[in-house]
């Protein structure tokens, strides 16, 4: 009842005929895929591709062992299925610890070596621009579980372009939020003030960087993510695609997210 009331509010207050058409139909439509708990199934999606389940205690204090098994139970899998790149990043937050991949770490192999852990209240001390930002991006989201970066082949390539991807289906709008913008590397601000409203973003030449509140959650939004970017490429060459309106796209993410977050906790 609550989408219903919110949805006739809206369209009172809205003056665009055009937009009333077409839009009450959809809302309702995507009121009912909501049911369906869209996030679950990306989730279940990249479980039955992967073989593996990232659910995890975010606060275990895990040593560089425990952390070394739990990336690689996941990563090697994540590669081998193509949902990552053997050159992607990760990270995750393990109470006010995070540990993440070094640059240029093969993340289907990964050794001790290849692992970097931090403090997210401290200084960081390293020389990585990647591992930089993710700290930054804990430090100010506290929702936030794990982060991916991502250099898979649509991703990387509309981030060369520097274009902003547009939702063109509902599952984008829902998951990776009203649009994927894509962001100098230097620009921190601007980073952490998109993914405070997103759960991706494009890096200019460097993929994509997707970030929530667990691993499995971030890697199913490089699923969407990837999806994104592959519809804008085709819909660029072939024409007629038209992507979801801000004001949809924004209501569709709202809603998500409270559903969303009843069901996870």
């Amino acid at each position: 009842m609550e989408l219903f009331v919110l949805v006739k509010i809206l369209m009172k207050h809205l003056q665009f005929r055009g937009f009333w058409k077409r839009s009450v139909k959809s809302l309702l439509v995507n009121a009912l895929w909501m049911q369906q708990d869209l996030k679950m199934q990306m989730i279940k999606q990249y479980a039955d591709i992967t073989g593996c389940s990232t659910e995890r205690d975010r606060g275990l204090n895990m040593d560089i062992k425990q952390a070394l098994l739990f990336l690689t139970e996941n990563c090697k899998p994540a590669v081998a299925s193509g949902v990552l790149t053997a050159d992607d990043r990760v990270s995750f937050r393990d109470g006010d610890n995070v540990w993440i991949t070094r640059n240029g770490a093969d993340i289907s192999s990964l050794t001790e070596s290849d692992l970097i852990t931090f403090d997210v209240k401290g200084k960081f001390s390293y020389s990585d621009r990647i591992a930089e930002i993710h700290c930054v991006l804990y430090a100010k989201h506290k929702r936030l579980g794990a982060i991916v970066n991502s250099r898979t082949q649509y991703s990387l390539s509309v981030s060369r372009t520097g274009e902003t991807v547009r939702p063109y289906v509902d599952d984008i709008a829902q998951i990776a939020g009203i649009d994927i913008k894509c962001i100098e590397h230097a620009d921190t601000g601007r980073i952490k003030s998109l993914i405070k409203r997103r759960s991706a973003l494009l890096l200019k030449d460097s993929g994509s960087m997707c970030a929530d509140i667990s691993l499995d959650d971030a890697l199913a939004t490089v699923m969407i993510t990837e999806k994104a970017c592959r519809i804008h490429i085709q819909s660029r060459y072939l024409g007629g695609a038209k992507p979801i309106n801000v004001i949809e796209s924004a209501l569709m993410r709202f809603i998500y997210l409270k559903k969303y977050s009843k069901i996870k906790y």
